[in-house]
């Protein structure tokens, strides 16, 4: 996968309750079944754990 196109995975949920559930890791295999399946190549995944997207100023959003 040299010459793949590349793309980087945003996943997140806004409760600390969907932080210990499976949430984050079904949103990840998606991305990455996705990817496989497009020819993409994931190169990182940002995970941002118990954060409310009513605003931008999330960390893992403003460190992409």
């Amino acid at each position: 996968m040299e010459n793949a196109r590349k793309a980087i995975a945003y996943i997140r949920v806004s409760t600390a309750g969907q932080v210990d559930g499976a949430s984050l890791g079904t949103q990840e295999r998606r991305c990455q079944e996705w990817a496989l399946q497009n020819g993409v190549l994931m190169t990182r995944t940002f995970r941002e754990e118990g954060v409310s997207a009513k605003t931008t100023d999330r960390p893992k959003l403003q460190e992409i």
